[in-house]
């Protein structure tokens, strides 16, 4: 009842939550609309009380959450409210509304890409970018396509593998288990990547919509910003610098792989069983394997470089280098020579070259002209200067010359001249994605927004120093460059440069020979101090400090401390300012941005914090943090793990001025903390951003040349790293293939070597087996020849004659007659089993028999079956000797015997046939009443398991267990009742069945009597018949009437005398003790009047034939009648 109460409760509390929350969003609303009303349409008023509230932002910031979380519930309320919010209110949170455009609910993206079109009408350069770089970036839907083409070419890899794969998994198919495994997890990818592609799908929609409208709306702008953005993505890697960047990618590969295959070519030299056509083939497939990867990135990269030229760089660079390029790549194809391995990518080694020293003639400046015309001829443009805000200002022209950083990346500084005069410069970068800066700047920014309130009751401010950044691609984007800011580093290598000037001074002073000193990376410098400081401890050299004790490593730290000056920052800080009161508030201004930075890093778990990535404003002291690609925790997973919160060396400390850490830095912190601590829900919900916006990826990028050309949006690139992976496939299917031809004459080798060990091996334990058996036997043999001498020392001792060797021969004897007496009984028993055996298979042949179909059919052919065959009398063989020997009587004799014999036979016959079928007939009914393992089942099959399993094993124990085992069959408790009744019942049996055997004798004995009286009167019963006979035939026709009628009266009474007698013999079941008046059996009794009532009718029969009358009914009843006299005569 009381779930039953609170399940009736949830629609409630769910309905009242739903309508708090339709209350708050109405009034967020109203808010939105009544604290924007004053600055809409106005963003250039920076100082506005409304717009840069932080409160304004967490109001917009909670509308989105809400209706990410509940749109169904709340449409209503949001598209009501939708034409009403003033866009500048979200002006913002714009890269959190593009985050949500692949929303799974199609309500959510319908809103957030109207709100967007709103705002795309009221100000375009606020999200023009973001929409060009949107519809025309499709890296996130071909990485998962590239995803799915791998988990397809890894099923075919191992559905559709070599012959010899194939015939290998049909012999051995042991994996089968973790192959499921794998399809079931490659099937979860695959669902996984069918969402993601339908949502991506989804955001491309949404994109398509908002740039639809900026097409109508200014469609000359957006053709200009796009032609601008495709251009900046060209600029970002030039040929020469795809082709530099590969092949420094490439050269200590092939110069390892190259060593490799001449080690496996001095190898194979040595290998004589091998011929000279398989070395031959072994060299020509190892240079194919090793060299195959490099060959295919090598040739998608000419592929690029081979399309047709756009700009006058390219032209020029197909012109000077196409020919060297395709020869190099030709040069690794053709086979090595072995005694100048490294010749094969010697022409590679000289493009390189060649393209490095024109790099370096050419200086880091590029004419704008000559890499991309289409920018160079950019002249009053509508195209919005990239980042801003404010109001709206275009790009007038671009300057003319690109400046190229001598960094990693090859960054290009370019120049735009905005409408407004002023110059803006811009870092194009490559080889990164921008977007995660782009949110961090986003992040640093409102958090500059929730500084305003402090900032406005104190004389000093705090904030965090940012930049704009525009991705224009998923490798490339547009950094606005810092100006007056000077990287950390900067001040360090200006001090090295310093002390090896002033080395080189030293030693002319001194007439010493002059040599310029060098100066080193901090990198070499910090292993330099770490070898020696090893050396001095008396350990190697190693390449991997995580491999270094961290005593070790702390000295060296330490060192270096000591003897890098701890004050170039603050000494910076001091010559940059004319006056004492302006160094003053720098020094403030350095411990608050300091504060800032370090607080807010922490918080968003900021790494790689080296001194390039930090950047000082001397003029201002404001600290600037680059590079936000490592936050989030990340350092702390990299190959040697940050574990610093933030970066706060004895520079850093040294320049906090006179109080250090415990001054304004220290207190800077606690507010900086506390402020953010306060606001933690906008910085929650920024943050949870990061997750769904799929700008944003997270599983990391190729960090080749090749993955940024194009700033990242070549589909070759796609291509080349789907086949790069099916080559690496092959090559390791290929390399097995190969080491198996190599070791196969090894392995054949080994294999002989190791089956004649271990058949030695075998021969020999089987000798040691051998020999412990006959050490055993000869111990088993010692021990019954000690007990025996024991035996009979104790009876030389025992002077007595009760000693048991001296009963030995009794003993002896009589075990002798119990092992005869135990032979025959164990004969017996297995004479019983055998019989026992013989009539189970006797019995389930027969009952086989009677169930089967031929056995019916045979039955029924027996009761149909009447005319049987009766073979020659032998009395017609010896007729005609008879009769020639005068011996009439005698055949004539035998023929009436024989005729009676046949009779009997015939009568015989005729009895049994319907009889036996009956009994067979019964049987077969009655077999199929009986369980299916009758048989088996019964007790003589238990008998005869227990009697065979006692020949098997016929000791006293199992005679015991066999007898105890009779007994649980045949014997009963002898105190049970049951028990006493069975006795008693079986001898009241036994006294019947004596009886009855007594009766039965006595009767045999009337019978033999009687049989004795019927032969001695057999001649003068003949006489009579004779004289009967004579006296019928002269008897005339009224005589014989009357005389028949006498003899059927007289058979009628005879036949209900009969009756009488069956009808006593049926009721009481009981036909031996049966008995009439005068004490003679119904047996007996039965047969007499049978037998003359048979005598009768025969007599009735010849009279009838000779009246001609009546005869057919006279014969049937005569046929009757012989037919029971025969069987009363059978059973007599």
């Amino acid at each position: 009842m009381l779930i039953e109460q609170l399940l009736a409760l949830h629609p409630q509390f769910d309905l009242r939550r739903y309508f708090l929350l339709e209350q708050s969003c109405r009034v967020y609303f109203t808010y939105l609309q009544l604290s924007n009303s004053n600055t809409y349409g106005n963003l250039n008023e920076k100082k506005s009380n409304n717009n840069d509230d932080a409160s304004n932002v967490l109001v917009t910031l909670r509308l989105l959450r809400v209706l990410v979380r509940y749109p169904q519930q709340l449409r209503t309320i949001f598209e009501t409210n939708l034409v009403n919010v003033p866009t500048v209110a979200w002006k913002r949170l714009i890269p959190q509304l593009f985050s949500r455009l692949n929303h799974p609910d199609s309500f959510v993206r319908d809103y957030v890409t109207n709100l967007l079109i709103r705002i795309a009408k009221d100000y375009p350069q606020l999200i023009l970018y973001s929409v060009i770089v949107g519809i025309t970036d499709d890296s996130k839907m071909r990485r998962i396509k590239s995803r799915d083409e791998n988990i397809y070419q890894r099923k075919s890899l191992s559905t559709h593998g070599s012959d010899e794969e194939r015939s290998q998994n049909d012999i051995e198919d042991d994996d089968e288990e973790q192959e499921e495994e794998e399809d079931d997890g490659e099937d979860v990818e695959e669902d996984d990547d069918i969402e993601q592609q339908e949502n991506v799908v989804a955001m491309q929609n949404s994109f398509r919509l908002i740039y639809n409208v900026l097409s109508e709306t200014n469609a000359h702008v957006v053709g200009q910003v796009k032609l601008f953005v495709h251009e900046l993505r060209r600029v970002t890697v030039l040929w020469d610098e795809l082709w530099l960047g590969t092949m420094a990618q490439l050269q200590e590969e092939i110069s390892r792989r190259v060593d490799v295959l001449k080690d496996e070519l001095q190898r194979l030299e040595s290998m004589t069983h091998l011929t000279k056509e398989e070395k031959e083939y072994l060299i020509k497939e190892k240079q194919d394997v090793l060299f195959k990867s490099f060959i295919t990135v090598l040739e998608a990269v000419s592929q690029i470089t081979r399309s047709p030229a756009e700009t006058p760089r390219e032209q020029t660079f197909q012109k000077d280098y196409s020919k060297q390029i395709d020869a190099a790549i030709e040069q690794l194809k053709q086979p090595i020579i072995l005694s100048n391995p490294h010749s094969c990518w010697l022409q590679l080694r000289q493009l390189y070259s060649m393209l490095h020293r024109t790099g370096k003639r050419s200086g880091t400046i590029h004419a704008m002209s000559q890499i991309s015309p289409k920018l160079a001829q950019i002249k009053h443009s509508v195209i919005p200067i990239p980042g801003e805000d404010g109001q709206f200002h275009t790009i007038h022209s671009v300057g003319q010359t690109v400046q190229v950083l001598p960094t990693k990346t090859r960054p290009k500084k370019l120049m735009f001249v905005g409408s407004n005069g002023r110059r803006y410069q811009y870092l194009l970068k490559g080889l990164e994605d921008l977007h995660l800066d782009e949110r961090i700047m986003q992040l640093l920014s409102i958090i500059n927004v929730m500084f305003t309130k402090i900032n406005r009751n104190e004389p000093w401010s705090y904030e965090a120093r940012n930049y704009t950044v525009i991705p224009l691609a998923s490798r490339s984007g547009l950094i606005q460059w810092v100006e007056g800011a000077t990287p950390l580093f900067t001040l360090y290598k200006r001090w090295q440069q310093r002390q090896a000037t002033a080395q080189t001074w030293k030693a002319q002073n001194e007439n010493q020979e002059i040599t310029l000193a060098t100066v080193q990376k901090p990198n070499d410098v910090y292993y330099s101090k770490l070898n020696a400081i090893l050396k001095e401890k008396g350990k190697q050299p190693v390449e991997d400090r995580r491999e270094v004790p961290m005593p070790i490593l702390r000295q060296c730290i330490e060192e270096l401390i000591r003897e890098t000056p701890a004050d170039l920052l603050s000494r910076e800080l001091w010559c940059s300012c004319p006056s004492v009161g302006l160094w003053y508030k720098n020094v403030q201004n350095y411990s608050r941005s300091l504060a800032v930075t370090s607080m807010i890093g922490y918080m968003i778990g900021l790494g790689d914090r080296h001194l390039d990535n930090v950047l000082v404003d001397l003029k201002s002291g404001q600290i600037i943090h680059i590079d936000y690609n490592i936050c989030f925790e990340k350092g702390k997973k990299l190959r040697v793990p940050e574990k610093v919160p933030y970066r706060l060396t004895q520079n850093l400390q040294n320049a906090l001025g006179i109080a250090g850490l415990e001054g304004v830095f220290s207190l800077s912190s606690e507010n900086v903390l506390r402020i953010l601590r306060n606001r933690k829900e906008i910085l929650l919900n920024l943050l949870e951003s990061f997750i769904y916006d799929p700008l944003i990826d997270w599983t990391g990028h190729d960090t080749g040349v090749l993955a940024a050309f194009f700033g990242g949006q070549s589909n070759l690139f796609d291509h080349v790293t789907i086949k790069k992976r099916q080559v690496e496939k092959d090559s390791l299917l290929r390399m097995f293939h190969l080491r198996t031809i190599e070791i196969r004459q090894n392995w054949i080798t080994l294999g002989e070597s190791i089956n004649r060990t271990m058949n030695k091996l075998i021969q020999r334990v089987n000798d040691i087996n051998e020999l412990e058996k006959n050490i055993n036997e000869h111990d088993i043999k010692m021990n019954i020849i000690e007990r025996r001498l024991d035996y009979f020392k104790a009876a030389l001792e025992n002077s007595s004659t009760n000693h048991s060797l001296f009963s030995l021969l009794d003993r002896r004897k009589k075990l002798q007659t119990i092992r005869t007496d135990m032979n025959t009984a164990k004969d017996l028993v297995l004479t019983l089993y055998q019989n026992l055996e013989c009539i189970l298979i006797n019995s389930s042949e027969a009952h086989v028999d009677l169930q089967s179909k031929i056995f019916s059919n045979k039955l029924h052919d027996f009761v149909e079956n009447d005319n049987i065959s009766i073979s020659t009398s032998p009395v017609v063989l010896a007729a005609d000797f008879l009769q020639t020997a005068g011996k009439l009587t005698l055949l004539h004799q035998s023929e009436q015997l024989d005729d009676e014999l046949r009779n009997a036979l015939k009568i015989y016959r005729t009895v049994r046939q319907p009889t036996v079928a009956n009994i067979l007939k019964n049987l077969v009914d009655l077999c199929q009443y009986l369980p299916i393992d009758y048989i088996q089942s019964s007790l003589l099959t238990k008998l005869k398991n227990r009697l065979g399993e006692l020949c098997n094993n016929f000791t006293t124990e199992k005679c015991q267990e066999f007898l105890n085992h009779i007994d649980t069959y045949f014997l009963m408790d002898e105190k049970s009742p049951i028990r006493s009744e069975l006795i008693i019942r079986a001898l009241s049996l036994d006294n019947q069945f004596n009886e009855y055997i007594q009766t039965i004798n006595e009767e045999i004995t009337k019978m033999s009597e009687l049989q004795i009286f019927i032969n001695q009167s057999s001649t003068d019963n003949m006489n009579y018949k004779s004289l009967l006979d004579t006296k019928l035939q002269n008897l005339d026709h009224n005589e014989h009437i009357n005389y028949r009628n006498i003899l059927l009266l007289m058979l009628f009474d005879r036949w209900q005398h009969c009756r009488q007698m069956s009808d006593r013999a049926r009721n009481i079941f009981n036909l031996s003790s049966l008995t009439d008046v005068n004490n003679e059996t119904f047996i007996n009794e039965t047969y007499t009047l049978i037998s003359n009532t048979a005598y009768f009718a025969s007599i009735i029969q010849q009279n009838s034939i000779t009246m001609s009358s009546n005869s057919s009914l006279i014969d049937s009843i005569v046929k009757l009648i012989g037919s029971l006299d025969n069987i009363f005569r059978l059973l007599k």
